[in-house]
């Protein structure tokens, strides 16, 4: 009975040695891959700002460019709307199916950013279009075309006066949720 127990103790003895042993290699183990991605985060810091961006520098001047896709796909059961839901499309039109699958890439924008430092602060410049014009060929229509000079004087087209953009919520919606109210600039 004895030398079970010395057995079994030595055995438990041993195990417990063994994964110590696993424990500290795994241990230096994970402290070499941190050090490894410490100097990994310290060279990124040290890079110039914007070398790995994605932004495009010519002399002081970066360039951005930006903007998304954003599909929406529908199937219209019983009329041929389009891309729109037409309120003012009431009963039954002319131009009835009996089904319909529709795609629109309307809410797409694209845009251009630019940015110059000058002894007179930052001179930036944007343009921006979207897809979502009146119509439903939908041809690109400009949203946002204007310059900045350092924080005080903005020239051209931005968003209206009348639009409380700081009570958004954020949504990727077009013209965000109902009862906002919305206004496009020409």
């Amino acid at each position: 009975m004895i030398a079970k127990r010395k057995t079994a103790l030595l055995l438990a003895v041993s195990a417990l040695g063994m994964s110590g042993a696993a424990a500290f290699a795994q241990d230096a183990q994970t402290q070499t891959e941190l050090d490894a991605l410490r100097a990994r985060v310290e060279a990124l810091e040290a890079a110039k700002p914007g070398a790995g961006t994605g932004d495009l520098r010519i002399g002081n001047t970066t360039l951005d460019v930006y903007g998304y896709v954003k599909a929406d796909f529908f199937y219209d059961t019983d009329f041929e709307l389009g891309d729109l839901a037409d309120a003012t499309r009431i009963g039954e039109p002319a131009n009835a199916t009996s089904g319909t699958f529709g795609a629109t890439v309307r809410q797409s924008r694209i845009g251009l950013r630019t940015n110059t430092p000058s002894a007179i602060g930052d001179i930036a410049g944007q343009l921006e279009l979207d897809l979502f014009s009146g119509g439903t060929d939908g041809p690109a229509e400009l949203r946002h075309a204007n310059i900045r000079i350092g924080d005080n004087w903005l020239i051209g087209q931005f968003w209206t006066n009348f639009q409380p953009l700081d009570t958004y919520p954020t949504t990727v919606e077009f013209n965000g949720p109902v009862g906002i109210p919305f206004a496009r600039v020409p």
